[in-house]
């Protein structure tokens, strides 16, 4: 029991984490990564939403040193499915709980 509580806890701090960061809009995450570093804005001058550059950076480099720019990772997409997936168990997991209980 205490394991499967555990499990559970787990899943949910990872759910809340991908949530959340799916939640800010790509590029509000870009522009927001942009604007909090100087060096950046030198690199890639100009609307970062527009520069190609800063994007391909974003694409390759950018979400491994800031995880708001997560949603540019290659694996984004398996993470959410993944996530998606465990999400649904849970929600499974907690209706039989809910249900148990009463």
């Amino acid at each position: 029991m205490k394991k499967t509580i555990v499990t559970i806890l787990a899943i949910l701090f990872l759910t809340i984490i991908v949530t959340s960061a799916g939640a800010i809009y790509y590029d509000e995450a870009l522009t927001q990564v942009w604007q909090s570093r100087k060096d950046l804005q030198k690199a890639f001058p100009g609307d970062p939403n527009q520069n190609q550059k800063f994007i391909d950076w974003a694409k390759k480099y950018g979400w491994k040193e800031d995880a708001r720019l997560i949603a540019y990772s290659p694996f984004y997409d398996v993470f959410s499915s993944i996530i998606k997936s465990e999400v649904s168990t849970l929600n499974n997991k907690i209706e039989t709980l809910q249900n148990q209980i009463n």
